[in-house]
């Protein structure tokens, strides 16, 4: 019986030094605008299209992943699983926000504040953040 109580103990011990020496990186979400246009066939709405990247902006995040991109009321929302989306909303002031469906880590989302004139189109480069541990 002490016996396991001393390896229970020492496993314990083991754990919490193993758990403090795991560092962590935390790259949080960002976007921005890579390009307006004025295109008249819109017809007074705003065009947002774009790609999602990964947090250094090297690679689309492509495959097993569903992203939502939304206003800040979810009035106007579209989901991609390719990496590439496009919604229209109306011309006004709106939080744009890219969120992996099925991911927790709030500060891995990207947020835009955006201003926007009738018959626009806007290209926008989402960079999803990420947790990198070592």
């Amino acid at each position: 019986m002490k016996r396991i109580i001393y390896l229970a103990t020492i496993f314990f011990v083991f754990s919490i030094i193993l758990y403090s020496c795991i560092n962590t990186k935390n790259y949080p979400g960002k976007a921005e605008i890579v390009k307006i246009e004025i295109d008249e066939s819109l017809q007074d709405s705003v065009m947002i299209y774009g790609e999602i990247y990964d947090c250094f902006g090297e690679h689309l995040i492509i495959g097993n992943r569903i992203f939502e991109i939304y206003t800040k009321e979810k009035i106007f929302c579209t989901k991609t699983d390719t990496a590439y989306f496009q919604m229209t909303i109306p011309a006004g002031k709106h939080t744009i926000t890219c969120k992996d469906k099925y991911d927790g880590e709030s500060q891995h989302m990207c947020n835009l504040n955006l201003t926007t004139k009738p018959n626009q189109k806007i290209k926008i480069k989402f960079l999803y953040g990420a947790t990198e541990y070592f």
